[in-house]
Parts: structure tokens; sequence; C-alpha cells
């Protein structure tokens, strides 16, 4: 009687433990497969990683404009299960801190605070971010309204770890940012998504804008047999931005010319050149957006360099000196353009002088000195007589 007890006991201690066990995983989701998670009373920031992507030769020594990245949320969306409900209305938003990105600063850090969600129904809160067109020259805007960032936020009841049962409170359960259009994002297809960029902390470095640059090359020869290999000649480069954009990157100078700036220099009727100082920087300096001219000189054999020309700037070189002083320029005088992105352009200009020089007597003199020659002879032969006869 006393074994039967005993199994008696031992079989309810059995069905208590098992029962326990099952309460604790009966139909509740374990917030510890979320990340990140947090509380309510600690909004969680997220800090997403934005910065350009430079898909040309990347020859400049900072190929990153200055840029002011202005993120807003265009619409937001409340789901669950996966379906959409269009009778929540009443979402809270996000706060976005939006940077400015200084030059020759490849990556900033766009800064969003989570709403506070007390008193919210549990499901998904989807967020879609559009970037605003700054009008940076060379700069591809991605973050469009057919192409947002789209940011998820999932909400949860909260599980009492001891008793496994839904204490009723709701705590941010996971968080996921996407870059991709705005195709009716749920639940589903969302956390499915190739696009997605973070399912982690919502940081990522491939969110980015594209930017694109150019560069320019101007050379100088000098040829023929009268050709002066010393004298320096004076050109002109325009350079012109899209309607309604801004230069906001530096565009540096290189090479073995004289850059002016954007004084003229002179030069005589000899073709002597005069105010030819160079510029105390090698630089056309950032943050224009209406037409540039900068003078510069080249002698024979050399040449220079303007690199980082942002993609959609027109442009024009001129060679202020063209077919004068006798010289032929075997070039257009004027060369034009609008820079695409890896453009590496050479403009070379050549000019020719040539002289054929005197090598001998010109034919019209010779019966002259042909006259003159016989008149002295006669005269020669005149005093001979004379001499003779005079003996």
């Amino acid at each position: 009687m006393k074994k039967i007890v005993a199994m008696m006991l031992a079989l309810v201690l059995v069905l208590t433990m098992s029962t326990a066990a099952m309460a604790a995983n009966n139909g509740t989701k374990n917030s510890s497969a979320f990340t990140p998670e947090t509380a309510l009373d600690a909004q969680q920031e997220l800090t997403i990683i934005k910065g350009y992507a430079v898909n040309d030769t990347d020859n400049s020594t900072n190929p990153h404009p200055a840029d002011t990245l202005t993120f807003s949320v265009n619409k937001s969306a409340y789901y669950f299960n996966g379906v959409q409900d269009t009778t929540v209305i009443n979402i809270p938003q996000p706060t976005i801190t939006n940077p400015t990105v200084a030059e020759g600063t490849a990556k900033a850090e766009l800064k969003v605070k989570l709403p506070d969600y007390t008193g919210c129904k549990v499901g998904e809160y989807v967020y879609y971010l559009v970037e605003e067109d700054a009008k940076t020259a060379g700069v591809t805007y991605n973050y469009t309204t057919t192409n947002p960032l789209v940011l998820k936020v999932t909400l949860i009841n909260e599980t009492n770890a001891t008793t496994g049962e839904l204490t009723g409170n709701v705590i941010i359960g996971g968080i996921a940012l996407r870059d991709g259009g705005d195709d009716g994002v749920n639940a589903g297809n969302f956390n499915n998504s190739t696009k997605k960029l973070d399912s982690t902390t919502g940081s990522k470095d491939d969110v980015h804008n594209e930017y694109e640059y150019g560069k320019i090359t101007v050379d100088k020869t000098v040829t023929g047999n009268m050709g002066d290999t010393s004298k320096p000649w004076i050109f002109k480069l325009t350079l012109t931005p899209a309607t309604g954009e801004t230069v906001r990157g530096t565009v540096n100078i290189s090479g073995s010319g004289t850059y002016v700036g954007p004084t003229a220099p002179t030069a005589d009727a000899n073709g002597n050149v005069t105010g030819n100082t160079a510029a105390n920087s090698l630089t056309i300096a950032p943050t224009w957006n209406s037409k540039q001219e900068v003078y510069f000189t080249l002698t024979s054999g050399q040449n220079l360099s303007f690199d980082n020309i942002p993609e959609g700037v027109a442009w024009t070189i001129e060679e202020v000196e063209a077919n004068e002083y006798g010289y032929t320029t075997t070039e257009p005088a004027t060369k034009s353009g609008t820079i695409a992105a890896k453009d590496n352009i050479t403009a070379s200009y050549v000019n020719n002088k040539n002289q054929t020089p005197d090598t001998g007597i010109s034919m019209t003199v010779v019966p002259y000195i042909m006259i003159l020659a016989v008149a002295m002879m006669g005269v020669a032969m005149m005093i001979i007589r004379r001499r003779k006869e005079e003996m």
C-alpha cells in the first residue's frame, strides 16, 4: 500500500512539472529572440549610417562633396498579422535628426528616435522615410517617394519570464530597415525581403546616394622652326552647373602649367604675357551655383588638370591667343561639353609657326650687278692702256 501511495505521489509531481513546463511555452513568444529589445520608457534610437557611393575613377583628393541630408516620414501604416489596418490612423511618429555632411566625409549618422508606443496595439508599425533632393551637383538622391527607406517596428506582448503568461505590457520586439519601394510591405514579405538592410540594430553602411564626377586635362605643344617653346599661352576654363544645382565639392588643380585664377592675364602685341601670377591655392572653392571662369597659362610641353568636376556641369575651354602672332592653331580654339560619370577628358592644343629663311640673292638684282661688273672691267682696261702709253 505504501509503495502504491509513493508511486501516485511521484506521478502527481511529474504531471505538475509537465503542466508548468507546458504553460511556459503555451503559445507565447520568446522575447529574447527579438533584437533589439527595449522597454517603452526607454525609446530606441537608431543610427542609420548614410554616405556616398563613388562609382568612378576616384582621382580626386576629396571625392565627397558637402551636403545636408534631409529625411522625413512620408507616410506610415499599421499592420496586424501581415494585413494593413487602415482604421488605425493616429500612428506615433519617430523623431529624425538629419546630419550635415562635411566635404571629404564619406559617411554620416542619421538618427531616428522611435516614439513612445504606450497604449498602442501589438502589430507592425511601418514608416516610409523619404529624402529631400538637396540639388548637390553630381549627386543622385536614391530615397524618393517611389523608393523610400522602409522602417518596421514590431510591438509584442511581454511575457512573464517565470510563469510564461502574457502580462499585457507591450514592448518593442523587433526593428527592421529595408531599402525598397512602396509595394504594400507586410510582415510576411518584409521579413523575407532581400532588400532588408539590417535586422539587428537598424544601422547599415549601404544606405547611400551616388556621387559622380569627372576630370579635364589641358595640354600644350608648340611646333615649327619659328615656334617659341618658352612662351606662355593664355587659356580660359568656364564651368557652369545645371540649373538649380550647387557645386559643393572642391575642384582640385594639378600639373606643370600656371593656374592664375578668375583674373585674366594679358599679352602685348608680341605675345609677352603679363599679370601671370600663380594663384595661392590650386583649387576652385566649393559652393557655387552659377558660371565660374578661371584662367591659366601653358608653355609647350606643359599641362593642367581640373579634377572633381561634378557630373552634369557644362565646361568650355578656350585658347585666348589662338591663331595669333603668326601661329596656326591646329585644334579648335574653343572646345566644350558636359561632364559625365567617369569622364577623363583631354584637350590638346598645338600651335605651329614655320618660316622659310633667305638662302641666296634674289634674281631681280642680277642684271644690275652684271652691268656694274662690265663697267668696272671697262674702267680697268682704260687705266691699263693709259699706263702702257705713258711707258
